[in-house]
């Protein structure tokens, strides 16, 4: 029999942690690593962009032994994260216990946790909260040495080893800038022209793709070479968000999780999961007024998860295909992690909201509509734990009949999930979420 395994953690091992190793190895030695020689007859290295022979927390690679440093490398990039998202709140004006949590969901979050282990997917996104930062910044003063000091995390990104994520995150600050940049309030120097602050965006771009051209040369150049130029099927099946894969927004293990061996097909790392704490504080958010930088991040929250759910429309994704040819060749769920930034800034907006409301008044209708939609489903998740429990074999007859209609191959295994899937329904939730409801 197959023995149980994790199939989340094959990249970890066969190529993160001795990327970093083979990399501070040729460091140390005077060499910059352009060729790996332990890849079939050789392999190009610094074109191939998840090398990040450049990344920054590869030093640490340079003063403790490769197993020592990979749990470091882990520790500092969380909480870098937490620093800079922390960085970034105080900046947006949250009292200092708001600003803690938005940096402790960030830092924790569904989408940093599942990839930890393969270190360049937060290498890249932890710069998000500085980006940020630093073009609130200098929106908000006009400053040119803010375009400069900008361009650096911009960088980062790119040379972190999961550049795909600068296709994301890039055009989200972007956005983000422009929305404020024209209704900022003048800088020291007095009202300057609406129109400069795009030139400073241009600038702040272009100086951080110049940066790591380093990275981005050789890899555009490896790029032609990719076994991805005539396209990548298994990525049609997963650069979409499933209505079901909601659920992992409040549950992210409500469908097994591939370490209990209990995996029912739910992506894991397609979570944007960020505490349940948090997302009802985001809630209060989105159902507050906050002012302008809040209803962005409402926005952005919203726009990525109707996208990601609009690409099941295979007339939309064909489309959009058409228009950018490498679009099938990726996985656009990746992006979540942009929503759970946004969950994050919103539930230091709704905990700032809680605090220094000087009355409960001042929340409005908030609490009870939160308290209406927890309440809403519980009473949905009780009542499919009922039919789950007193309907059971016929609704496994019906499900099974329509998998073997659908699918001709495997029927155990599905049969294997759906008892998997009955156990999560149980009596147990009954007596547990009975007196919640009530």
């Amino acid at each position: 029999p197959q023995l149980p395994h994790n199939p989340e953690i094959g990249d970890s091992i066969s190529q993160s942690y001795p990327f970093r190793a083979y990399t501070a190895e040729s460091l140390k030695n005077g060499v910059v690593p352009l060729w790996n020689p332990y890849i079939f007859a050789g392999n190009p290295y610094l074109a191939n962009g998840q090398s990040a022979v450049f990344d920054s927390f590869g030093l640490v690679f340079l003063i403790f032994t490769p197993p020592v440093a990979f749990g470091v490398l882990l520790m500092l990039q969380l909480f870098t994260t937490g620093l800079l998202m922390y960085l970034f709140l105080k900046a947006l004006g949250v009292v200092r216990p708001a600003a803690l949590l938005g940096a402790i969901a960030l830092a924790f979050n569904g989408f940093f946790l599942t990839w930890l282990e393969n270190t360049v997917f937060v290498a890249s996104a932890l710069w998000t909260p500085l980006i940020f930062l630093l073009l609130h910044r200098l929106r908000q003063t006009g400053r040119w040495s803010y375009s400069v000091w900008c361009a650096f995390p911009i960088a980062f990104v790119f040379l972190g080893g999961m550049g795909q994520l600068a296709a994301y995150i890039l055009p989200a600050a972007c956005l983000y800038y422009l929305t404020g940049a024209t209704t900022a309030p003048p800088g020291p120097l007095g009202a300057r022209p609406r129109w400069r602050p795009v030139p400073l965006l241009g600038l702040t771009c272009a100086l951080g793709i110049c940066l790591a051209a380093v990275q981005l040369l050789p890899m555009a150049e490896a790029l032609t070479l990719s076994r991805r130029q005539e396209g990548a099927p298994r990525y049609l099946t997963v650069n979409h968000l499933e209505p079901s894969e909601l659920l992992n927004l409040a549950f992210p293990t409500l469908l097994g999780h591939p370490a209990d061996y209990n995996f029912l097909g739910t992506h894991s790392q397609r979570t944007a999961y960020v505490g349940v704490l948090p997302l009802l504080l985001a809630g209060i958010a989105i159902f507050s007024s906050r002012g302008r930088e809040a209803r962005f991040f409402k926005w952005l929250a919203g726009g990525i998860l109707g996208l990601l759910l609009a690409l099941n429309v295979h007339t939309l994704h064909g489309l959009i295909a058409r228009l950018l040819p490498s679009f099938d060749r990726l996985d656009h769920a990746r992006m979540l992690f942009l929503v759970a930034f946004a969950l994050a800034v919103l539930a230091a907006y709704g905990l700032d909201a809680v605090l220094t409301a000087r009355h409960p008044s001042e929340l409005g209708a908030v609490p009870r509509r939160l308290g209406l939609i927890v309440a809403i489903g519980m009473v949905l998740f009780l009542t499919v734990t009922l039919i789950a429990n007193f309907a059971r074999r016929p609704m496994a007859t019906l499900a099974m009949a329509y998998l073997g209609a659908r699918f001709e191959e495997a029927p155990a295994y599905y049969s294997q999930r759906l008892d998997l899937l009955f156990k999560l329904f149980t009596p147990v939730h009954l007596g547990v979420l009975v007196p919640l409801l009530v």
